[in-house]
């Protein structure tokens, strides 16, 4: 058994999670002071993008589970058709001068949003940035995020949905 929540801190965001196996003798006493400490804590909400004029109401679910830094600014997203395949973009910018480690800000943030995190790697490099894609699924829908990277700095990304 598993919680997990996303936190706001004074210094940053943290993911609290407490899990222990079926077979814990005490687990009536774990699973109580784990729902103890979860009750504690505020569970953030991430920005809700609802701008529906290229996605469908199931892909802006998606996107909307996106975890995006304080700050951030989603645009409006934009329908694309590469190879016969419908996907569903957006951008998003990010605050200046945005340091966290694209992966290791990222990928944790969406396993505890229930994507199965599969790849992440730096792919190319498009003009002056370093593009970092991750990639993950959920039910039958693939997600793909790239996270363009200039000097250090994380300057915009991409999420992207499409129904496999």
């Amino acid at each position: 058994m598993a919680w997990s929540i996303l936190v706001k801190g004074e210094r940053g965001d943290y993911l609290i999670a407490c899990q222990y196996g079926y077979s814990t003798p005490a687990e009536t006493q774990v699973s109580a002071g784990c729902q103890t400490v979860m009750d504690t804590l505020a569970e953030m909400t991430p920005p809700a993008i609802t701008d529906a004029t290229a996605c469908t109401e199931a892909e802006l679910a998606l996107l909307s589970s996106v975890p995006m830094p304080e700050g951030a600014d989603p645009t409006r997203p934009v329908e694309l058709t590469e190879q016969g395949e419908r996907v569903c973009d957006v951008m998003v910018f990010l605050p200046p001068g945005f340091e966290e480690d694209v992966v290791g800000y990222f990928r944790p943030r969406m396993t505890a949003a229930g994507w199965d995190s599969r790849e992440a790697k730096m792919v190319r490099t498009v003009e002056s940035y370093d593009v970092w894609r991750i990639t993950a699924y959920r039910d039958w829908d693939e997600y793909m995020l790239e996270v363009y990277v200039e000097g250090g700095h994380a300057h915009h990304f991409f999420v992207t949905v499409a129904d496999l």
